[in-house]
Order: C-alpha cells, then structure tokens, then sequence
C-alpha cells in the first residue's frame, strides 16, 4: 500500500499542469449532485471528487471533475478554489456541507487552485489537481479519523460564480464498529403506457448490459432485498413460446437467487398516488386474457409441473403483490408458505393467477413514494401491515433509525439522503459525476458509523436509471468498506420509537387528473357488462391505469401528462364506443317500426336495451333489446304505435341491461308520423276498386245492349 500511495504521489506531481488541456463543448449533462450559484449572466456547474475517496497516512490524493458552463453567455477566465474541512464532521454537518452554501461556517483550509480559462456557452472543461503525500499529511494529520468535506469555489470575473461539495473519509486510526446497511434494489423498468411488456422491451432489459440484468448481476450473492414489479414475470410468461431466452435465463436465475424478494404493485404503481387520488383500495390487475394470444401456447406447454414450478420453470405461492387479482380488496398477507405441487401438470393458456405467481418471502411490505397522515390505515385495509417511509417523509433524526413506529403502523425507515447519494454513484451517466455521488457515500457511511446509530436502509431510485454501468462496481465497493456491514431484512428488529410525520408535504399535483382516471375507470367497469365476459375489457383498461400510476413516472412530470392525456382520450373512446346514428324518418301508418343504426367500435359484441322518448303525444314506442356484433353497425327496429299526424322528435337512449346505466348519448330521430295513412290508402283503394268493378259492369251491360240491338 505505500509502495502504491508513493507511486501514486509520484504521478500526481504532473497533475496541476493537465488540469485545463481545453474547453470541450457539452453535448447532454446531468444536473450536479450538490447545489450551485448562478450569476447574472452565467449558471456553471462544478462537479469535484477526491481520490481515493478513502486517504490514508502516506498516500496522496487527487481531485478530478469539470466545469460546465450551463448558462447562455461566456464565462470569463478565472480559477477554482479547493478547500478541505480541518476535522472529521459529524452526519449532519457532512449533509449540510455537501450543499455548496452549507458549508460556509464549516472550518476549512486551502488546498490548492486550479487556473480555469474562459468557458464560451455551453462548454466545460476537466480539473485536474494533485497533492502529494506529505501535503496531505501535514494538512489531515491529527484530525482523526473520519468524514471530511472536499469544497470548490469558483471565481471569475471579479465574483463567485458557483460553488461544490464533496466527501471524502480520512482514515487516521481505528475505524468505528460497522454500522448494518440493508440495500433495497428495486427490479422495475422504465414507464409506459402498456400493461404489459413486450419481447423486444424484455429483450432489452434482459440482456447482458440491461437495466434488470445489471440489478440481478449487483444482488446476487449478497444479503440485497429484491421488490420485484410483478408485471416482469407476468410480461415474460404471457409471451409463452415467444418469450426472449434472455428473459426466461433472467427469471430463472431470479428463482435460484438467495435474495429476499418482496413485491411491489403491479406496474410499480405508486400507493402514495393511488391513495391521494381518492382510490378506495389499492389497485390491482383484473385480467390478462385479452392481452394473451393462445397460438404463443401449443399443446403441451407446462404451466405448472410436478416441480410446483411454472412455464419458465419459476415457482410461487400464489399471491399477486400483496393484491388480489380480480380487483377485490385483498385480504391481510401472510409470509410465503410452500405450494403444495400439483398431482398433474396443467396445459394451455395461462391464467391471471399463473402469470402472477411467485413464491415472495413476504408480501405485507409496502413501498409508498411519500407518507401522509393516514396512509397507514390505508395500507392495512388493502392488505399491509408494514410500509417503506423515506426518512424526508418524518421528522427522523439526522441518522434514522430502522425500524420505527409512524402513523400508527410499522414501518421501515429508508435514509434519503444515503439513498440519493448510493442512486447516484449506481446510476450516474458520467464518470466524474459517479466518482463523487460514490465519495458522498463513503464518507455519509462514515459518519454514520461514527455516531453509532445502528443499522442503516438505503433503496435505489425507483425512477428511470441514466446509466446502469456502474451500479456493480458502487455496490461493491460500499461493501468492501471496513465500517459497513451488509445485512437482510429480516434482521431488522422491531419498532422501538414512534416518530411523527413531516409538516408541510404538499399534495400531488397528479392526484386530480388520477382522479379522474380513476372514476372512468368504474365507468368503464359499469359499462363493461354489456359484453358477455367484461374481463376480456376491464381487465385491458386497468392494466394500463396501472401502468400510468408507476413510481417510475415521479421524476417525468411532462411526459406523465402527455400519458395521462392519451389514457384519458382512451377510456373517453371505450365510453364512448358504441354511438346511435340519427336520422329522418317517415312513419305511415298506426302501427310501425322505427329504425335506427347502431355502430359498436369494440372487438366484442355487445347487448343494448334501447329506450325512447317522444317530444310529443303523436307517437307510443316501446324498449327493445339488441345484439350488436363486435365493430359493425347494425340497423335496430323500434315497435312504435301512432296516435296523431305530425313532426315527433324521439331520443332514443342506449342502456345497460344488467345494470340500467345509460351508454354513450342520446340519439335524436326526428320522424313524420302520419297516423291516418292506412285509412286514407284503404279508402283510396275501395275507391279504385268500385271504380273498376263500376266500369266493368257498365261495359258488360253496354255491351249486351249492343248484342240485343244487332240480333233484332
């Protein structure tokens, strides 16, 4: 190790002088982890780490990053400030200087400067610096071991423009006792609109560099708990013979991890979301059938073998996330138990249930995005004993603890800021950026095995990953930290404090469009049964409400809205799916048919109740019952009794048979009714009549006259 440190001060004697090669332009740049200034005229980004992030005695260091000229005018020439805390800071001194304008009454001294050049619009440039060994030696020795603040200034053009933190640990003497860190990875996928995911969607996902393939490879072999979106195993089974062999080699090696895996809602759906959008229970998944197509299931699939495993060779106990597919408000979990095995294998297309079955080591977990006063009893009426708490949702100590009460319920407190920093070095796109977020997490581990404050819950970011490149190698590395244990989730103990809830946790600005959403979506429950079976239709619908409820939209607020707009015009479109066609329409006679046409937009055939109402006394209609065939129009005929001459406008209304709900709107046929039609035709007709049979004796008897008049 000092043969390394030694060599390594020996390179960074070159370093000040490659510190600024030249500005490159800046094509797409993540926002940066710690705050920033912003002048007049300019908005520069600092992005600065130290490394090692872990310094020990006799070894040099170095501080990599950029600067980004973000703003819309030049940056003029100027230089970087690098400062160092004099002492080890404690938890919350650290989170507030890892704010650039939190760390100003933080003691600090000089490290050195960093000569920067001017910086056009839109283009950064790297830093550079080193410091020998003895420098930092004489600069850190003493101060003890534990979390230190690397801070940058930048100053340009008389002022400071902007201003960065980052941590760093010193390790001057023994390390504390290693704090517990249970890590939370979450196996989800990027938002859509579909309730399902298709081949080339898992293909991806799935394969060696994907985003779940990736999740799986930094778990596996370690005490990770997985919260797996139920919609992946359900997305690769309903695929059948058409799933992609690295979708079912992913589920397989999932089954076989040692991994404590619990499940999240049915697309990632976000309870905080659901709940504050006035839906009575948590959602669930009705069916999958009409997204099925059974040709992908020959003769002879297995579904279920003698193993108790499924097509892809995955077992399960049943449970469907916590939900109860079907939309029943589920029943209270318990943990997994082992399925019996079938005494035979079942074949053919597979159920809602089998799609959904996984053998979860527990399904009374929930994991909200926020938590309000009453989401505890919320969650246990749909079925949850226990929830995830982000540490920002309650009034925690800096350091949380794990396990406390909240609201009422139990929950498991996960450290924000822990998490965003350990999100950011998995999931960062850059490398300096990466560098950092994994030396912020270091050294809040650090201090947080300092304060002695137990075990520690950090989860990933549920939202889209940029990059999921380096999240082996930031796992990795925490673990190999002297001072972090990794440890399960079941050994977490059970509450020993009550903390309350946050004051001032604004409404989600979503709940009101979900609102609606949601009311359309009983709408379409209530108008589903016009079909014969109204699973085939609800079941599609709520797999895309479902889709647009997850947790991986938070972060995406624009094309949220877009999403949410096209659903609302879709369910609009199902509503509205089967229309009357209006007409004239003349009406002779006392008794007659009305006709009208009915066009069904669905793809299954639908039964209608049709109702009428006259504007006046001149017309009697009765109701009458039709089947329209799935997308086609159909003339219906209307039995209608006329009672007087004249102009009637007749509403005729579209109603549900089983449940009386109207469906779609009234269709008004504006009808002359002639009511004495048939009397008048039948006068007419004895008239021809006589008339004919009056000619015709006049001539027979003209024509005898003459007959008698020639023989004489």
């Amino acid at each position: 190790m000092r043969a390394a440190g030694a060599l390594l001060a020996a390179v960074l004697g070159v370093l000040p002088a490659l510190a600024v090669p030249g500005a490159f332009p800046v094509f797409a740049t993540a926002p940066p982890l710690a705050a920033t200034a912003e002048s007049a005229a300019t908005a520069a980004a600092i992005t600065v780490a130290v490394s090692p992030a872990v310094v020990r005695p006799g070894e040099g260091i170095s501080v990599t990053g950029s600067v980004v000229n973000r703003g819309d005018s030049a940056l003029p020439a100027g230089q970087l400030v690098l400062r160092v805390s004099g002492t080890a800071l404690e938890r919350a001194d650290l989170e507030r200087g890892l704010q650039a304008s939190g760390a100003d009454d933080i003691d600090t001294v000089e490290l050195g400067t960093v000569p920067l050049p001017g910086l056009p619009a839109g283009t950064g440039t790297p830093v550079a610096f080193g410091l020998a060994a003895p420098e930092v030696d004489a600069l850190l020795t003493g101060t003890g071991w534990g979390a230190h603040l690397l801070t940058a200034e930048l100053r340009a053009g008389g002022e400071t423009v902007a201003g960065s933190a980052s941590g760093f640990v010193w390790e001057e003497g023994p390390a504390p006792a290693a704090v517990g860190l249970v890590t939370v990875i979450p196996l989800s996928t990027p938002p859509g609109d579909a309730g399902l995911l298709d081949a080339s969607e898992l293909e991806a996902y799935t394969s060696p560099n994907g985003n779940l393939q990736r999740k799986l490879d930094a778990a596996l072999g370690t005490p990770a708990v997985l919260a797996l979106d139920p919609r992946i195993p359900a997305s690769i089974r309903a695929l059948g013979s058409t799933a992609p062999d690295s979708a079912v080699g992913w589920l397989r090696r999932l089954r076989a991890a040692d991994n404590t895996v619990f499940p999240l809602q049915y697309a990632d759906a976000d309870p905080s979301l659901q709940r504050a959008a006035g839906a009575p229970a948590l959602l669930a998944p009705i069916s999958f059938e009409s997204s099925i197509d059974p040709a992908n299931f020959p003769d002879g699939t297995d579904l279920g073998g003698a193993d108790g495993t499924g097509a892809d060779g995955v077992a399960g106990d049943g449970t469907a996330g916590g939900t109860a597919v079907g939309g029943a408000t589920p029943t209270a979990p318990s943990p997994a138990t082992p399925t019996p095995a079938p005494t035979a294998p079942t074949t053919g297309v597979p159920t809602s249930e089998d799609l959904l079955d996984w053998e979860y080591d527990f399904t009374d977990l929930v994991w909200p995005t926020t938590v309000t006063t009453g989401d505890a009893a919320y969650w246990a009426a749909s079925g949850y004993s226990r929830f995830l708490v982000p540490s920002a949702s309650v009034d925690a100590p800096v350091v949380p603890p794990a396990t406390v009460t909240v609201d009422g319920g139990s929950a498991i407190v996960i450290d924000t800021t822990l998490s965003e920093a350990l999100s950011g070095a998995a999931f960062a796109a850059g490398e300096a950026e990466g560098r950092r977020s994994l030396a912020d997490t270091t050294a809040l581990l650090a201090a947080s095995a300092a304060d002695a404050a137990g075990p520690l819950v950090v989860a990933l970011d549920r939202s889209v990953p940029t990059s999921t490149e380096n999240l082996l190698s930031a796992l990795t590395g925490l673990r190999s930290l002297p001072w972090v244990a990794a440890q399960a989730l079941e050994s977490l103990g059970q509450p020993a404090t009550e903390l309350p809830l946050r004051e001032g946790a604004g409404a989600d600005p979503r709940a009101g469009t979900v609102g609606e959403l949601l009311a359309a979506d009983r709408a379409i429950a209530d108008f589903a049964t016009v079909i014969e079976r109204p699973e085939l239709l609800t079941g599609r619908e709520r797999l895309r409400l479902l889709a647009l409820l997850s947790a991986q939209w938070v972060k995406l607020p624009e094309p949220w809205a877009t999403a949410a707009a096209d659903l609302r015009k879709r369910f609009e479109e199902v509503l509205n799916s089967v229309t009357i066609t209006s007409s004239d329409i003349f009406a002779p006679g006392a008794f007659v048919e009305v006709p009208f046409y009915v066009e069904n937009d669905l793809d299954y055939p639908v039964t209608l109740a049709f109702s009428g109402r006259p504007s006046n006394g001149r017309l009697l209609v009765e109701d009458v019952t039709a089947t329209i065939a799935a997308a086609s129009i159909v003339r219906v005929n209307m039995p209608a009794e006329t009672i007087a001459n004249g102009r009637v406008a007749l509403d005729v209304q579209a109603t549900n048979p089983v449940n009386g709900v109207p469906v779609g709107a009234p269709a008004r046929l504006l009808l002359d009714v002639q009511a004495e039609w048939e009397t008048v035709g039948l006068i007419v007709i004895g008239v021809l009549v006589a008339g004919l049979f009056g000619f015709g004796l006049f001539r027979n008897v003209r024509k005898r006259r003459k007959d008698t008049g020639t023989a004489a």
